[in-house]
């Protein structure tokens, strides 16, 4: 009676082990398979509105103790960019750059593009790039991101103080994008 009970407390204690290897096994995978605006990887998908967009490239702007980044999106040849800043709750969602020259020194308040513009921040940073991104902005080593907003629209101008792009488009509630993993 006693070597059955041995018996049966192993195979209780194998089994409690081996379901808690199991548990981390899915908590390790669901790690890798989901996405945030953070972390996403060319091939990786970004849904919104019932649209699928795949990612061609990333761009990540680090300095000053933040990270920026600034995705483009493709669905069929129309590039959309998301602009994911951490610790902000919305993400940008926006057109494809318009060239722009902008000076050195940003004031409070930006005539452009037929709008005046509220400054939010301005980040520099070390830039690195990944896969496809916009040619006037994929070249230098440091890059700006000037953050604009009006009432009802975003503004974000990449420079690297040659040259810069304009990004228009709307600020969306994070939880109107879903993100997934690329095949």
């Amino acid at each position: 009676m006693l070597g059955l009970t041995a018996g049966a407390s192993v195979a209780v204690v194998r089994w409690f082990s081996r379901r808690g290897q199991l548990r981390q096994v899915r908590d390790d995978a669901t790690r890798l398979i989901e996405r945030t605006p953070y972390d996403l990887k060319v091939g990786d998908v970004i849904q919104h509105v019932g649209e699928d967009f795949v990612v061609d490239g990333n761009l990540v702007v680090a300095g000053e103790g933040r990270t920026l980044r600034l995705h483009q999106a493709t669905e069929s040849t129309r590039p959309r960019y998301l602009f994911a800043k951490e610790a902000r709750t919305e993400l940008w969602w926006l057109d494809e750059g318009i060239p722009v020259a902008i000076g050195p020194l940003v004031t409070e308040t930006v005539e452009l593009l037929g709008k005046s513009w509220r400054l939010q921040s301005i980040s520099t940073g070390a830039a690195t790039f990944i896969g496809t991104i916009p040619e006037a902005v994929s070249s230098a080593a440091r890059m700006r991101m000037i953050e604009l907003v009006t009432a009802d629209e975003v503004l974000l101008i990449v420079d690297d103080g040659n040259r810069g792009l304009a990004f228009r488009g709307s600020a969306h509630p994070a939880h109107q994008f879903e993100f997934l993993p690329g095949s």
